[in-house]
């Protein structure tokens, strides 16, 4: 339908801009600190993650499967929720995987740029960018931080794939 195309064509507009520039103009209108950061962050997500989500249900709608259950007399709430959902459940846990990880490193940017948390909130991008003047000094002080923002993306990431890894494995049995 028309509504569909044009929500769809606004979306894939903000999809195709860079995420921390939205962020980043986002938090200069609602004002800095960790609520709008993290605000603005989740906002900036919102159209990669319902691009993919409808991309992903409409694939699994134009399988056969879909249609058997048509056929067996299933409306479209019951074919969703019988039959699509547990299909795509696994593309979107890993996908909220590199949402959290990206969303990491959106906030830490965020940070570092001051637009984040303020000073005496302990956040990875305000660490950094009070440790960076104390580089040559105190090398230590931007290597904890740097490697906590590393550290977590890394395990989220591997979390994910691993849950994704096992929920293929039981739909394989």
């Amino acid at each position: 339908s028309w509504l569909d195309t044009l929500i769809m064509s606004f979306l894939e507009l903000l999809n195709a801009l860079p995420s921390l520039v939205l962020a980043i103009a986002i938090v200069a209108i609602v004002g800095v600190g960790l609520t709008n950061t993290v605000l603005a962050v989740a906002l900036v997500a919102i159209p990669n993650i319902a691009l993919q989500v409808r991309a992903d249900i409409k694939a699994e709608f134009n399988k056969p499967y879909t249609s058997f259950a048509r056929l067996d007399g299933a409306n479209n709430l019951q074919i969703v929720t019988r039959e699509v959902l547990p299909n795509v459940g696994a593309k979107l846990l890993a996908q909220s995987g590199s949402v959290c990880s990206v969303a990491i490193l959106e906030i830490s940017a965020l940070g570092f740029l001051g637009l984040g948390a303020q000073a005496p909130l302990p956040e990875w991008g305000t660490l950094l960018s009070e440790a960076h003047l104390q580089f040559f000094t105190n090398a230590s002080s931007i290597f904890i931080p740097g490697a906590a923002i590393l550290l977590s993306v890394m395990s989220i990431n591997w979390i994910s794939l691993g849950l994704n890894d096992a929920i293929n494995a039981l739909k394989e049995t």
